[in-house]
């Protein structure tokens, strides 16, 4: 892309305050937002979305996590060390 080539903008030269009116209306409030902000940072670890779909699957306790964990934990770990 050509850094001196401009972008598309609008044009209009007035801001439409009907519809920024509107979205303060409707917007969460800041602490849902904080919140919803905090959850997606505990969701975007690979790991956690796996026990997140590991417990999707069905209820499951700690130990029966932690040997599912380790069980895949240590087939990549061979499959990551052995492989050709």
């Amino acid at each position: 892309m050509d850094l001196h080539q401009h972008s598309e903008v609008c044009e209009c030269e007035y801001v439409h305050s009907e519809v920024v009116n509107h979205v303060r209306e409707v917007m969460e409030d800041t602490e849902v937002l904080y919140a919803l902000s905090d959850f997606f940072k505990v969701i975007s670890d690979s790991t956690r979305m796996r026990i997140l779909a590991a417990l999707d699957s069905g209820e499951m306790c700690v130990c029966d996590l932690s040997v599912f964990f380790i069980s895949f934990f240590i087939k990549k770990f061979f499959e990551h060390c052995f492989s050709s």
